[in-house]
């Protein structure tokens, strides 16, 4: 191929590259483009049949940054799609770092394998953003496998359960990571994701109904050392977390929401400067995506006491001057909104509720999972009490989203999804659509194997007329 000038407007960046490089080495790729832009077509941007980057993603941010009219590229149209995702990882191996998440999602393992990527961990559901993996494959060992994982074992009983726990200034700077974020770039992104965490330490101690929450199978030696071996079979051992431990022996931690999703919802559908409402807070990952959004005011509602407070300790250690928080620690159902006056004040409303009693957050009287153990009584007197909370808040003409998913509980399925259609209807909303909210692929054992499968929910879009 040879290279040719191109309208920059003409090329369109690849929501799905593997690859990202930290900011002070986009900052020089900036400084050489800056000031030795010819040499760009010894490397120009490579394109698909659609004007889509197939290598050159930074490139192209950084010329766009630059405002440079036009650009170098070479056209890969020809190639098969085999070829181009193909190109996409050789263009990319020896520049920045991988995006593993991505990879996880987009590539198959044994292509990823074939090109030259090895030894990336394989549940890519449990890996920071920032996180930098070697991917030496060990050949010759100096310590034996039970050697380490006696040690690590060792080290995290005396040490306890490594719970997140990032400093300040560590939150402060995710936030403004996500906050500069492109928003097409937070459909899957788990950045600020440990920020929430930090404060919401509890929700380690729950879990799935009939299931163990991670901080049980970590007292159960049997079931720490079987994450250990797992983790060091497929990544590294840290002291800093335990992936590995939501895999083992029937472990299921109660889920948080991505922040960087939230602030796509916040910012894609309310205005600048917008209050937004929360019927069902959780472990504040919407409240984490309200702090790097562009809206104003989150108002927030939760029953678990835990929960209340670690959202109000979130807040007042994170806040700042353009932004106000008023939470309230009560159920859903019970909430007056001319008491707290809040009738009609949001211009966006977002939540995911309790999924009936597929999550058990507390023993408190409050949950909803607690007062209504039959399915009927739970929809006439949460679901349809809080779709009608969302619609009172809500300012005419303004939209609600709710995140659900059906879910089975002891072989029964519950259709939470169509149940929440009608349930918005009956209170007045108009229902628009609904959409797929794409999770991280999830990672399940079948027959003694580890098995990657896709995973999705649906966000159902109503709109106050």
């Amino acid at each position: 191929m040879s290279a040719e000038l191109i309208s920059i407007k003409k090329i369109k960046p690849n929501p799905k590259n593997p690859r990202f490089i930290k900011d002070y080495k986009y900052k020089e790729l900036l400084e050489s483009l800056r000031t030795s832009f010819w040499m760009m077509e010894a490397r120009p941007i490579v394109v698909d049949e659609n004007m889509v980057v197939l290598g050159g993603n930074q490139r192209l941010r950084a010329c766009q940054e630059l405002k440079y009219k036009e650009v170098w590229f070479e056209d890969g149209s020809k190639w098969t799609k085999e070829q181009q995702a193909e190109f996409i990882i050789k263009d990319n191996t020896h520049y920045g770092e991988w995006d593993y998440d991505m990879l996880a999602n987009e590539f198959e393992q044994k292509d990823l394998q074939a090109w030259g990527v090895t030894g990336f961990p394989f549940d890519a559901d449990d890996i920071d953003e920032e996180d930098s993996f070697d991917q030496l494959i060990v050949t010759t060992q100096r310590y034996t496998d039970k050697e380490i994982i006696d040690d690590a074992y060792e080290y995290y009983c005396k040490a306890g359960f490594p719970y997140p726990d990032l400093t300040k200034f560590e939150m402060m700077q995710e936030i403004n990571k996500l906050a500069s974020m492109p928003l097409e770039d937070c459909q899957r992104s788990r950045i600020a994701y440990k920020v929430a965490d930090t404060f919401h330490k509890h929700r380690f101690h729950s879990s799935a109904i009939n299931m163990k929450s991670p901080f049980d199978s970590f007292n159960i030696e049997k079931n720490l050392r079987k994450a250990l071996k797992m983790e060091l079979s497929e990544a590294t051992i840290k002291k800093t977390t335990i992936p590995f431990l939501n895999l083992v022996n029937g472990t299921q931690a109660c889920a948080n929401f991505r922040p960087a999703y939230a602030r796509l919802m916040y910012d894609r559908h309310s205005p600048d400067k917008s209050v937004v409402f929360d019927s069902s807070t959780g472990y504040g990952g919407r409240l984490t995506g309200f702090l790097a959004s562009n809206c104003s005011k989150y108002i927030g509602v939760d029953p678990n006491t835990l929960t209340h407070k670690a959202n109000q300790k979130l807040f007042n250690t994170l806040k700042n001057n353009n932004k106000e928080c008023q939470l309230i620690n009560l159920p859903a159902e019970d909430v007056n909104v001319d008491e707290h006056k809040i009738k009609g004040v949001a211009d966006f409303s977002f939540t995911s509720p309790p999924y009936f009693t597929k999550e058990i957050y507390s023993d408190e009287e409050t949950q909803s999972c607690n007062r209504y153990s039959e399915y009927a009584h739970w929809m006439l007197n949460f679901l349809q009490p809080m779709m009608k909370l969302n619609y009172d808040v809500l300012k005419s003409g303004g939209k609600t989203i709710i995140n659900i998913e059906d879910v089975k509980i002891k072989n029964k399925v519950y259709p939470l999804v169509e149940d929440t259609i009608e349930a918005g209807k009956d209170v007045g909303f108009e229902y628009i659509k609904t959409e797929v909210f794409e999770l991280q692929n999830r990672t399940t054992m079948q027959d003694g194997i580890k098995v990657s499968v896709p995973a999705f929910e649906r966000v159902i879009i109503f709109k106050k007329s």
